[in-house]
């Protein structure tokens, strides 16, 4: 029988780095097609994968904090921008907004570079943000502002109350690094 009960923080830590890492020999090809994901099996030359230890609860606080900005025109706050790291080395945008009407006049892009230096000032890879399909603004701002669309999730508003909405995940790369082309 299987038992399972809450660990301590020191338990927590014991683990050992060997239960997390195992053998691969092929991996999924995605294809969407005609609102269809499908994937097709291929072999690949072995190599072994392991997650990188759980990092120590204070260390995860610590470094995953959210930065807020707000942005003003003519002392009214007319925006703001919540980041925080993302476990993967990324900024995430939490949460970005602009007052209706101040939009289409700088405030969103200004946001995001600011996302951006943040992301810089902390040495990381860069910054991802999550919309949905019918945004079409926030689409063509993060577009505009450099940021590439790199996947979807079909899933994540399904049960809410926009259930045939579908998730977009953009993210921005500083120039020169290593991305993979679509």
């Amino acid at each position: 029988m299987i038992r399972i009960v809450q660990a301590s923080r020191d338990e927590a830590r014991s683990l050992s780095r060997g239960a997390s890492a195992f053998w691969v020999d092929c991996e999924l090809v995605l294809a969407f097609q005609d609102g269809l994901l499908s994937y097709e099996v291929v072999s690949v030359s072995p190599y072994e994968k392991s997650y990188p230890p759980a990092r120590p609860e204070a260390e995860v606080t610590r470094r995953t904090q959210p930065a807020s900005f707000l942005a003003y025109i003519h002392g009214e706050m007319v925006g703001q921008i919540v980041v925080s790291e993302h476990w993967n080395g990324f900024a995430s945008v939490n949460h970005i907004a602009v007052e209706g009407s101040f939009r289409r006049r700088g405030v969103g892009t200004a946001l995001l570079e600011r996302a951006i230096s943040w992301s810089t000032e902390k040495s990381l890879h860069g910054v991802m943000v999550e919309t949905q399909n019918n945004n079409i603004a926030a689409c063509k701002l993060y577009e505009r502002g450099g940021f590439r669309l790199r996947g979807f999730d079909q899933e994540l508003y399904r049960f809410g109350p926009h259930g045939n909405e579908t998730a977009l995940f953009w993210y921005w790369h500083p120039k020169g690094a290593s991305t993979r082309d679509a």
